[in-house]
């Protein structure tokens, strides 16, 4: 196919919209004269064609900026997959990396630009299918959607890697995974060291919270290990997920508490704050986004009419409305204020844009100056936002949907106790008065 194919941009120009899996995904999708594609890994899709027949082709983009296309079989649709001519989702993803390994040195790197800076350990692919496979194809995947993928890659690098790596995925057992779990729980906590520097460790945990957190890490560590091997279980690399999945984590290892900054406090910091960094507390006092949520809004986000902000989430990349106050809309009325659409929403005074590493300084910079111990942070005025909110009598339904969270149980978790329920109603007015005092 020659490189200004039409047929040939129009797939150049397909976002990864399509989930090709099972018979159901794919029985919506109307017949066309190009394939439906998905990503597998950067530059790396599989497409299912859709016409007179049903198959599988495979998309890969080399270094020059063409790209090689494959056809790989039919498709399981009417007739059951034989392994041969047809395919299951799962079985033509796996011939499509083979395919994929004859061009690797022609090819466009495997992973997103983030991911290029973090030395991820190159495997042999001749001998079994290990938890490192899982572990590297999983972040090559991964980081094409999401920009959690880079701090993803450093733990694991750190802690899945050098003890669990090795180890074959078929003949991983839950006994290796909890002398993992127990061989972190035993050792010093890393601290972040310079580059080139030896690794930096913290004394090991002695009191109850110390090792609430250890075990808190830990967890977090096994949750990221069980999600990639699990889609590694799902293309068909290992027989079973039994041997992670019956491993349960450390309990009472979480509390939830969200830290809130009072009113009074938010007005010192906006009042003192240089008017740059005034402005990225105000908008995340106005909105409750996340400080890269701030940090990545354009000016065309702000709808006028609507009085509304469009927000893009920063852990799934979908978008949702957040309504502004009249306070906030008079504010964002004047931030964008003759200044293009596609400008960022908050700038320096030098002009460039805020980066989340930059503003967290000089929040923190502002705190020390104020003697405000200890220092706020911008994920705090997030919790601010929604308890006002809560404790202003707005249902948890509406503060969900203003957080862009997909249902009501991180609000309920974390800001539950702050609703006046059915319960603490009739406690205040039935219950009577114990433990008075008898006056003579």
């Amino acid at each position: 196919m020659k490189r200004n194919d039409p047929v040939l941009e129009h797939y150049r120009s397909v976002r990864n919209q399509y989930r090709l899996e099972t018979r159901e995904q794919r029985l919506p999708l109307e017949p066309r004269h190009f394939p439906y594609w998905m990503n597998l890994l950067y530059c790396r899709s599989i497409g299912y064609y859709k016409g007179l027949t049903q198959s599988w082709h495979a998309r890969i983009k080399l270094l020059d900026g063409r790209y090689k296309l494959q056809r790989l079989g039919y498709t399981d649709d009417e007739v059951d997959a034989d392994g041969d001519q047809y395919l299951t989702f799962f079985q033509a993803a796996n011939r499509a990396y083979e395919w994929f390994d004859q061009f690797e040195e022609i090819a466009a790197p495997p992973m997103p630009p983030a991911l290029r800076a973090i030395e991820l350990p190159k495997l042999d692919r001749e001998g079994p299918y290990t938890v490192g496979h899982a572990v590297v194809d999983f972040l090559r995947w991964y980081g094409m959607y999401s920009s959690h993928a880079r701090e993803m890659a450093w733990n694991a690098r750190a802690s899945i890697l050098p003890q669990l790596g090795h180890i074959p995925l078929d003949e991983i057992t839950p006994k290796q995974i909890l002398e993992w779990m127990q061989h972190h729980l035993d050792t010093p906590p890393r601290v972040r060291s310079a580059a080139g520097a030896p690794q930096n460790y913290k004394p090991l945990p002695k009191t109850a919270e110390q090792f609430r957190r250890r075990k808190n890490t830990i967890n977090r560590h096994l949750s990221l290990l069980k999600t990639m091997l699990n889609r590694a279980y799902e293309l068909g690399h290992c027989q079973s997920a039994f041997p992670w999945m019956v491993v349960k984590p450390f309990k009472g290892s979480k509390i939830y508490h969200c830290r809130s900054v009072e009113p009074d406090v938010c007005e010192l910091l906006v009042s003192r704050a240089p008017a740059d960094l005034s402005s990225l507390i105000r908008g995340a006092l106005f909105t409750a986004c996340r400080i890269s949520e701030l940090c990545e809004m354009r000016v065309h986000n702000y709808d006028r009419r609507a009085r509304k902000i469009v927000v893009q989430a920063i852990k799934t990349s979908r978008f949702y409305p957040t309504t502004l106050t009249e306070q906030g809309a008079a504010f964002f009325d004047n931030l964008v204020d003759e200044r293009g659409q596609d400008e960022r929403m908050f700038i320096r005074r030098n002009g460039d844009r805020w980066r989340e590493h930059t503003a967290t300084k000089a929040l923190a910079s502002l705190c020390r100056r104020l003697d405000i111990e200890p220092a706020i942070t911008f994920h705090m005025f997030r919790h601010t936002y929604a308890s006002q909110a809560i404790m202003a009598g707005i249902p948890i339904a509406v503060v969900s949907r203003q957080l862009g969270h997909a249902d009501t149980r991180m609000v309920e978790r974390f800001y539950g106790h702050l609703t006046e329920t059915f319960v603490d109603r009739e406690i205040r007015t039935k219950m009577p008065d114990l433990g008075q005092p008898r006056t003579t």
